[in-house]
């Protein structure tokens, strides 16, 4: 019997990050509105985005995805990293493909 090959999709963003992403899909680009949306602080939504390990002025990242922002994922997976919200939308419909 011949075996086959399965590609399974993998989502990298957590149900943190994948609420943020849904928010500002729906068109909400400042990271207060997301916050007043989700009940959390600018901050932890700035840090969802652009990740939480602030050196020298621009986001450093480590091996393990979890103190990655969105930026930072989207940097990993396609080799690019986003200037703003509305180019990370553009990289993630050009470039990566998340089915549910």
């Amino acid at each position: 019997m011949e075996k086959k090959l399965y590609i399974s999709p993998i989502n990298p963003f957590s149900p943190e990050h994948e609420k943020v992403l849904n928010e500002i899909l729906k068109g909400v680009s400042k990271n207060e509105e997301i916050a007043k949306k989700l009940k959390k602080s600018e901050s932890t939504v700035r840090n969802q985005i652009c990740g939480n390990n602030a050196v020298g002025g621009r986001y450093s990242t480590k091996l393990n995805l979890s103190g990655f922002g969105i930026f930072g994922i989207i940097e990993k997976i396609t080799g690019k990293r986003p200037g703003d919200k509305n180019e990370m939308i553009q990289i993630l419909l050009d470039d990566v493909v998340f089915v549910k």
